[in-house]
């Protein structure tokens, strides 16, 4: 048979004395809050990037016309005379 040996618990620290419930909607919306925040960076981020990339691309290609632009092509009336 084994001998048995003494089991010793220290108490670490102080334990808090209460919590209620207004600690804990105080810590959760804390912590949503600060999810909101961190979306709202990241999307303000990520739209910032998306529209440098955008524009860089853009700057990238030739000069269109306005009738690539607005896909129309002049008719035979265009030529700046008037039919008589």
């Amino acid at each position: 048979m084994q001998p048995l040996t003494p089991i010793v618990v220290q108490v670490a620290g102080e334990t808090p004395t209460d919590i209620g419930v207004i600690d804990i909607l105080y810590g959760a919306i804390g912590i949503t809050g600060l999810m909101i925040l961190g979306s709202a960076v990241l999307g303000v981020l990520l739209g910032l990037l998306f529209i440098v990339i955008r524009r860089q691309l853009d700057a990238r290609k030739p000069p269109r016309s306005p009738s690539s632009v607005y896909g129309f092509t002049p008719g035979p009336s265009s030529t700046g005379t008037r039919p008589d």
